[in-house]
């Protein structure tokens, strides 16, 4: 099973490599226009907005990575990149939102970064996993994550996505 690594954060141009943009971010300073992240997550094709409790923004617009689910066994779904990405804005987040997305998770879990899903899924998938009494998870690239949305009262960002915090 793969390791994830932070994706290095900074100031940068826009590059592409193996089809995949990449924009290099200061996202602790992120204030203003979209932004995407330089590094990745779990390996060098998915792209996942690489975040840390210490560099969650209260404000400013991101664009986001969207994935759809590739397969589902009732407690984890493996994600697939879509190649799309969504906008998010940070000032969403109620207080709330942001003290529980930057706060250390039962079992010491600490947010890893962001991806945007379809919210009709996410809600179905959350029921079935939370009717069973299980936690939900992601698998991107080998790479389990604990998920919850980012906005407690679900905002809906491009066309019916919604922003998804990764815990490990």
């Amino acid at each position: 099973m793969a390791e994830s690594t932070h994706g290095r954060l900074g100031h940068g141009e826009h590059h592409v490599s193996s089809g995949v943009p990449h924009w290099a971010v200061s996202v602790g300073s992120c204030s203003g226009g979209r932004r995407r992240p330089e590094g990745t997550l779990g390996g060098m094709t998915p792209v996942i907005y690489a975040l840390s409790s210490t560099t969650v923004p209260q404000a400013g617009v991101i664009d986001v990575p969207c994935y759809r689910e590739d397969a589902f066994n009732g407690r984890t779904a493996r994600l697939a990149y879509e190649e799309k990405w969504v906008p998010f804005d940070f000032a969403t987040l109620t207080e709330r939102d942001h003290d529980m997305a930057t706060a250390e998770r039962g079992e010491e879990w600490t947010i890893q970064g962001v991806v945007a899903v379809d919210m009709d899924w996410l809600v179905g998938v959350m029921d079935t996993t939370a009717g069973a009494g299980k936690t939900l998870g992601v698998e991107i690239d080998e790479v389990w994550y604990y998920v919850s949305p980012m906005n407690m009262e679900p905002t809906v960002v491009g066309d019916g996505y919604v922003v998804i915090g990764l815990y490990r």
